[in-house]
């Protein structure tokens, strides 16, 4: 994965949190609109620099407590450590190696999606319930932010699955191949 690839990760990931984090920051008696609307108007340009920053930087924290509570679900997807078997096809046949780092790659956007969309739906569903929403559209939020879960999971998964499969598949070639030599 290039470095532009993955810093175009972060951000995505990273601005997902800071709709969430905005959220939860509103929640805040010192959080009121005149703040938001003088940031948004007069400060714009400082604004949009300061949120590329707060990005990246939430995005590589995202990323990093995502992997870490997702790794025992990774691990029952994996027979074997990727990290293994990546670098053992990296010291034996490096032209496999970019060939499936540059088509198959961890799926670290949509894994991270679970959890920012949970924290956007708690943190709008709190915002819903205390301007007094009705009971209909408190359940639609629910039920909408978890479909959005559910979709987000499913597709984490199968893009795990599908890198694990063409990397094992890779790996067992090259086991395969340094057995017959």
């Amino acid at each position: 994965m290039s470095t532009t690839a993955l810093t175009v990760e972060l951000l995505v990931i990273g601005y997902q949190a800071l709709v969430w984090l905005v959220l939860a920051a509103c929640l805040s008696p010192l959080c009121d609109k005149t703040l938001l609307q003088t940031m948004m108007k007069d400060w714009k340009e400082l604004t949009v620099v300061a949120s590329v920053v707060a990005a990246y930087t939430s995005g590589a924290i995202m990323n990093g407590v995502a992997s870490k509570i997702m790794s025992p679900i990774e691990n029952k997807v994996y027979k074997q450590k990727p990290s293994e078997m990546r670098a053992a096809i990296l010291l034996h046949k490096p032209e496999a190696f970019v060939q499936i780092m540059k088509n198959f790659d961890v799926p670290r956007v949509l894994r991270s999606t679970i959890f920012n969309i949970l924290l956007i739906g708690i943190f709008s569903f709190i915002h819903l319930f205390l301007s007094n929403a009705i009971y209909s559209q408190l359940l639609l939020v629910a039920v909408l932010f978890v479909l959005g879960i559910a979709a987000a999971a499913w597709a984490w998964y199968e893009t795990t699955e599908n890198y694990y499969t063409h990397l094992s598949k890779a790996y067992d070639q090259l086991q395969k191949f340094r057995k017959e030599s």
